[in-house]
């Protein structure tokens, strides 16, 4: 893709298979990684935080997110798959954390980020289709807490309208 704002704040290009980006007020700060074909890239309003989610495999894949943090004067890699992958699968029991699926659903300019968590629906885990949300601290990378489904409605910016399933003890017995 040419270069392409990503909201007011960010530029994206990206040509054979490397992402690109830099906020549209300083064309030198450059960050740059590789992608698969299957990703989303999504930034913050501000152009401070680049959130990639992306799959191996589509839609009966894994999905996993990171994102680019600018800070200190570079972009800096921020990994919450995994903490999230940990705290779900403890949730949910599974045994396998990295088989779970992870992705961004909106990014603030006060560097909140709220991501999805899904036991993924073509699998033989006995939860399946399960789904919670998070509420993390892009600066920090440290997951802040589990949102229920009318507070994850309120708190997350944007059209989010989708269905998000109540995780109690009661539905993992």
């Amino acid at each position: 893709i040419p270069p392409t704002p990503v909201g007011p704040a960010l530029m994206l290009s990206m040509q054979d298979g490397l992402l690109r980006w830099h906020p549209a007020h300083d064309p030198g700060a450059v960050g740059e990684e590789p992608v698969l074909a299957l990703a989303e890239v999504m930034a913050s309003p501000d152009g401070q935080v680049l959130a990639v989610t992306s799959s191996d495999g589509g839609w009966v894949g894994t999905w996993s997110s990171h994102l680019q943090v600018w800070r200190k004067g570079q972009w800096q890699l921020v990994d919450l798959s995994r903490p999230v992958r940990q705290r779900f699968a403890r949730l949910t029991r599974q045994r396998d954390p990295d088989a779970l699926n992870v992705a961004v659903l909106a990014l603030s300019a006060s560097r909140r980020v709220w991501l999805l968590a899904e036991v993924p629906c073509s699998s033989s885990y006995r939860r399946m289709c399960t789904l919670a949300v998070y509420e993390a601290d892009a600066q920090s990378g440290q997951v802040l807490r589990r949102l229920p489904p009318a507070q994850a409605r309120q708190r997350i910016p944007g059209n989010f309208d989708g269905e998000v399933h109540v995780i109690t003890a009661a539905n993992l017995a």
